[in-house]
């Protein structure tokens, strides 16, 4: 069973709810939306820099989802620009953007999702997640978790691998490095956690 790192703090806080709504939740279409289309732009973006062609981009997005709230659509063009001229004057050098996410948890669950951004710094990599950033993110259970795996991944030792939140305008950015016991604790924290949705998951089979 996979687990999006975004979902991880409501599975934390009911693993058995969780469980029902993924086994049970209906097939249906869904919908881009206006955040949805600034990510996806971001993500163009890095593939050339192309500052034209991205607005080009995200507008064809915007027509072709049928999205017409012409305020929403100026909020994201303009926090598209301020995250583009962010980008061009901060000299930073990118890795990968949009990073598929796996990491086993045990039990039969991964831990997945998008990594939006993994940049290269003078201390080693740093992974980034372009969203509104939590008042507590630190404190998030996916945080460390994330770390530790994309340090596996990359072949990385564990503190030179930075983890942090990023405003989709770029107006804040935030990063933090947990030492040995915080990643070991949380992944202690995960395995029981990934027992209990484990657990609960059997009951359908």
């Amino acid at each position: 069973m996979r687990i999006r790192h975004r979902q991880l703090v409501q599975c934390q806080k009911n693993p058995t709810e969780w469980v029902s709504q993924e086994i049970n939740q209906n097939v249906t279409f869904y919908r881009i939306g206006y955040e949805r289309c600034l990510r996806d732009a971001i993500h163009h973006f890095h593939r050339d820099e192309n500052d034209e062609e991205t607005r080009q981009y995200i507008q064809k997005r915007i027509r072709n989802h049928r999205l017409k709230d012409p305020y929403r659509t100026q909020d994201i063009l303009k926090r598209l620009d301020a995250y583009m001229h962010w980008f061009q004057s901060s000299g930073i050098t990118i890795l990968k953007s949009q990073v598929r996410f796996n990491f086993g948890i045990g039990h039969g669950v991964i831990l997945g999702g998008l990594i939006s951004r993994i940049d290269m710094t003078l201390q080693g990599y740093r992974a980034i997640l372009l969203e509104t950033i939590p008042p507590q993110w630190k404190e998030e259970l996916r945080m460390p978790l994330i770390q530790r795996g994309l340090a596996h991944a990359y072949g990385r030792r564990e503190d030179k691998f930075e983890v942090g939140i990023q405003e989709l305008d770029a107006s804040d950015l935030v990063v933090n490095v947990y030492s040995k016991s915080e990643l070991d604790d949380a992944e202690q924290l995960a395995q029981q956690l990934a027992e209990k949705v484990a657990n609960e998951y059997a009951k359908y089979m």
